[in-house]
């Protein structure tokens, strides 16, 4: 079994967040029903400009296996949604994952 490794994106590293971002094009490109969200619009939502991100927590992961990136997603704590809805509550979004990558995924999403 081969394991992946885990790099934790820094949002306010334009690179880095562009290499989070472009991620889900470049594994789900060949999907005939996929469309990419605009780059800018996502990149606004993670670094947290955009109103609605304003005020939640992120953590952006990618997981690479043989030094190719093959999945992304972002632990997303919303405190409004805690404190008015359920206490606790944390969300996993912005998820992607290449074909046959589930035991490098698997440690990333728990």
């Amino acid at each position: 079994m081969s394991t992946g490794i885990i790099t934790k994106i820094d949002p306010s590293n334009k690179s880095a967040l562009k290499r989070f971002v472009s991620l889900e094009r470049k594994i789900l490109k060949n999907y005939p029903k996929y469309i990419a969200e605009v780059d800018d619009d996502v990149m606004k939502l993670l670094n947290r400009k955009a109103l609605m991100f304003k005020d939640m927590e992120l953590i952006l992961l990618v997981v690479s296996k043989n030094g190719e990136d093959v999945g992304r997603c972002a632990a997303i704590i919303n405190k409004k949604f805690q404190s008015q809805k359920q206490p606790g509550a944390g969300f996993i979004g912005f998820f992607a994952a290449a074909e046959n990558c589930l035991e490098e995924l698997k440690f990333m999403i728990g």
